[in-house]
């Protein structure tokens, strides 16, 4: 005797016709420096868009589906991330996925926001110099700083301005011999620093030896 699909197999093959259906969208390009993204977000939600719009209506979680399929690693992070903003219990899941998708784009391609942020980083009074550079490098990925000349100028005024002042200051003293030369800033920014990491052991044994012998009186 022939068992009628039940409604739940006969959803799952709707939804998997739909998905394997024609897809005509060129795939989110990862490549693009970060002022390049928010345009080609935009091109690719609003292809998106009309292809979702030609096919038979499915629900949204189908529809999120259907855009992650074509993202790419970068954007299916990035929609991965924001998807988990979402309020529980929205209606329309890929409909607040898109907005959050919208005002992310919209915040973080603002080369002129992310340069501000870049020139207002200070060096932190514990944080080693490998790690304030590394920070630097980070931040500078949304700069879009352009030529390579430019870039290493950022970093230099950075790392000569704003360091902690016992290396700041020594870096600025020494940047001229260097020819402001980044990688023997950076490298020299490295050897301070393990000057003061040593100081700072050697301060802190002497500190404790003080304490052993008040309290073995």
């Amino acid at each position: 005797m022939n068992q009628q699909p039940s409604q739940n197999d006969a959803g799952k093959e709707r939804k998997a016709e739909w998905l394997s259906g024609s897809w005509p969208l060129q795939p989110f390009d990862d490549s693009l420096t970060n002022n390049k993204r928010k345009a080609e977000w935009i091109r690719f939600r609003d292809q998106c868009e009309r292809i979702v719009s030609c096919k038979a209506p499915v629900d949204s979680i189908t529809k999120l589906t259907g855009l992650k399929n074509f993202a790419g690693n970068y954007l299916l992070t990035i929609i991965e991330m924001q998807e988990k903003l979402v309020p529980g219990g929205s209606e329309d899941i890929y409909k607040a996925t898109l907005t959050a998708l919208n005002n992310y784009f919209n915040q973080t391609c603002d080369t002129t926001k992310e340069r501000m942020k870049f020139r207002e980083l200070q060096m932190k009074m514990t944080e080693p110099f490998s790690d304030w550079v590394l920070r630097l490098g980070t931040q500078a990925k949304f700069c879009d700083f352009g030529e390579l000349q430019q870039r290493e100028e950022e970093f230099i005024q950075a790392l000569l301005r704003r360091s902690i002042p016992m290396i700041s200051e020594k870096l600025y003293e020494i940047s001229s011999i260097f020819n402001n030369n980044l990688e023997k800033i950076i490298n020299h920014g490295n050897h301070l620093d393990f000057i003061r990491s040593e100081a700072q052991e050697a301060t802190s044994t002497k500190v404790t030896g003080m304490l052993v012998k008040q309290q073995s009186r």
